[in-house]
């Protein structure tokens, strides 16, 4: 058994058109399928990527920055639950 960290960035998530990358999704969910017998331990650590910064610069000059870091939070979370 083995305790392991994964970094799945946001861009990772998303293509560059912003279209979920379900094949991604589904290669990590298989690949968990085949090894989680043998995992003690997974973290998963997931970013917000290219939506996040996209979103951010978008209301950079319109909100505060606290607003600007809340909205980027908030679509990390969202990829976080997509990724569970």
């Amino acid at each position: 058994m083995r305790n392991l960290v994964i970094k799945v960035g946001g861009s990772l998530l998303y293509d560059d058109n912003l279209v979920l990358n379900t094949d991604f999704l589904n290669l990590l969910k298989n690949w968990y399928q085949k090894h989680s017998e043998s995992i003690h331990k997974l973290v998963i650590v997931v970013g917000g990527g290219k939506l996040s910064r996209k979103l951010g610069n978008a209301l950079i000059d319109t909100v505060s920055s606290e607003n600007v870091h809340d909205v980027s939070m908030q679509v990390t979370q969202v990829n976080a639950e997509i990724v569970k």
